[in-house]
């Protein structure tokens, strides 16, 4: 004979996205997807929907019980499934859960005798390591049937010594991938700092990646930077350019082999003709001006000189080398600015007095990007300066 089965589905607390004047009205349900023409239709009274299922009429097996809800204006909820089995067993025979198993991954399983209504039993996890596990659970009837399989998921946490303050005591990093991973370790403080030797590397872009270690050997998550290396040469002035006024166009260009980053400028030059002619100038005084550029495209700032002139030629000595303070270059149309302090003042103006740049220094050193040729003033603070960018 057939088990009789009493269902009850009881639906607590449903909250409806309606108008609160919108209330469960009606509810359907039916077993199996055949069943839908012999669906049972019910009125709701009070806020709780239960009823049972006879199921001496439905065949041994896996069968699926449907439910839907209607509101007062018609409207259906969503449906909802459960599935359930039917066995074969004597006619108003009481079967009673006999025992329960459990099991923790692919360990052995656990047997529990069960001789009350209510199963509680202390889960043993000593043994199992640190980290996520499944516990597996199912009942078993006196007949032998099997209940459906129940899993959690948990996660073992290592016990900890709640007196010991936790701390970062080192550091794992490496470049691009985990071919050569290397240590770092740390003395305690708020800051963390450590230094890495990038001189193996070819140049061009990698990656720094790195994780900290605690006291415990717990490792954070990974942190991964880009970064560009360039060639570790000693620049050379290989060039240099020098005009008159406002003449840019009328440039002079000359290349030289300089041994580094210092080269004497010590010429004598004619005042051009129309240098003298110009209505620009005060009293026979021309402005000279001259930059100059390295091996690595690198170019100078400008250096002024304002020279008082006869009809004769003029000797003009300059020495351009790297200054201790505030640097200032140019390169493929980007500015670099070298030796700033910070929320220093940066304005940078064209040849037409106009102002294309303006902002504070949040570094010591800054590239800003120029997309137009030409001269432009750099002004920080209360020093200027004068770049070629081309």
């Amino acid at each position: 004979m057939k088990r009789l089965y009493s269902i009850i589905v009881c639906f607590l607390s449903i909250q409806w996205g309606y108008a609160q004047e919108q209330v469960m009205a009606n509810y359907q349900y039916w077993i199996d997807q055949n069943g839908c023409e012999n669906a049972i239709f019910k009125a709701i009274n009070g806020t709780d929907v239960s009823f049972s299922i006879d199921t001496k009429n439905i065949p041994t097996g896996i069968h699926n019980l449907y439910f839907r809800l209607q509101d007062n204006d018609g409207m259906w909820s969503s449906l909802q499934s459960w599935l359930f089995f039917v066995c074969n067993t004597t006619k108003n025979k009481r079967v009673k859960t006999s025992q329960c198993e459990y099991w923790i991954d692919n360990r052995d399983k656990q047997k529990i005798k069960i001789d009350r209504d209510q199963i509680s039993f202390v889960l043993d996890a000593i043994e199992i390591g640190e980290g996520l596990h499944t516990l597996n659970f199912r009942i078993n009837d006196e007949e032998g049937v099997f209940g459906p399989l129940q899993t959690w998921i948990f996660i073992k946490k290592a016990q900890r010594d709640s007196t010991i303050m936790n701390k970062a005591i080192g550091v794992e990093y490496w470049f691009d991938d985990w071919s050569k991973v290397l240590q770092s370790y740390l003395s305690y403080n708020d800051t963390i700092n450590f230094s890495v030797d990038a001189t193996p590397l070819m140049s061009g872009l990698h990656t720094l990646s790195y994780r900290v270690k605690d006291i415990h050997g717990n490792f954070s998550h990974i942190h991964t930077y880009a970064f560009y290396k360039t060639e570790s040469k000693t620049p050379k002035i290989r060039w240099y350019k020098y005009w008159w006024n406002n003449y840019y166009d009328k440039a002079v260009m000359e290349t030289v082999e300089a041994s580094g980053t210092e080269y004497v400028f010590n010429q004598e030059l004619t005042i051009p003709e129309y240098v003298m002619k110009d209505g620009s100038s005060d009293n026979s005084t021309a402005r000279f001006q001259i930059v100059f550029g390295d091996d690595m495209e690198n170019i100078s700032n400008i250096e002024c000189v304002d020279i008082t002139y006869l009809d004769a030629p003029v000797g003009i000595n300059i020495v351009k080398h790297e200054c201790s303070n505030i640097k200032v270059w140019s390169n493929n149309q980007f500015l670099h600015i070298s030796g700033l302090q910070m929320r220093q003042l940066i304005c940078i103006y064209d040849s037409n007095g106009a102002l294309v740049y303006k902002g504070q220094a949040n570094t010591t050193s800054m590239i800003i990007p120029l997309h137009k040729s030409g001269v432009y003033i750099v002004k920080i603070d209360n020093n200027s300066f004068k770049a070629l960018v081309h």
